[in-house]
């Protein structure tokens, strides 16, 4: 049913194209449009294709309908299935750390960080604590 539908608003579609031919277009700049625009010129289109060429057009367009429609349901098919969950498969040697509650080594344990050493003090610079120094370095 949806097909059918499918396949006459398409035909409906390619009809008005043909229709549309006969009307005036018009270039307006690099634009083209079906209503006049000042500076524009009228620019004629036709069909040339043959009615031979005309109903392969139409023929091609239901196939393509038919063959979309298809792809659909297809899809929806698919997408009703449930969906599969990539998970490696279990080995014993998982099943033994488990059971026994103990991590492997190869795994990441989160640990407790390290309280951070307080810094040293800064030693002062500068002339002022240069001159302190010579002085306090040279014999009285």
């Amino acid at each position: 049913m949806r097909t059918s539908a499918s396949i006459a608003a398409i035909a409906l579609a390619l009809l008005a194209c043909g229709s549309a031919a006969a009307e005036e277009v018009y270039r307006c700049g690099n634009a083209y449009s079906q209503k006049p625009c000042p500076g524009g010129t009228t620019v004629q289109v036709e069909d040339t294709r043959s009615a031979a060429q005309n109903k392969a057009s139409i023929e091609q367009t239901q196939r393509d309908a038919k063959s979309a429609e298809a792809m659909q349901k297809e899809r929806v098919k698919e997408e009703a299935k449930p969906a599969q969950a990539l998970l490696p498969a279990s080995r014993a040697s998982d099943a033994e750390f488990a059971e026994a509650g103990k991590p492997k080594k190869t795994e990441f344990g989160a640990v407790e960080p390290r309280k951070r050493k307080e810094p040293a003090p800064k030693k002062k610079s500068g002339k002022k604590a240069d001159t302190k120094q010579k002085a306090a370095s040279k014999p009285a």
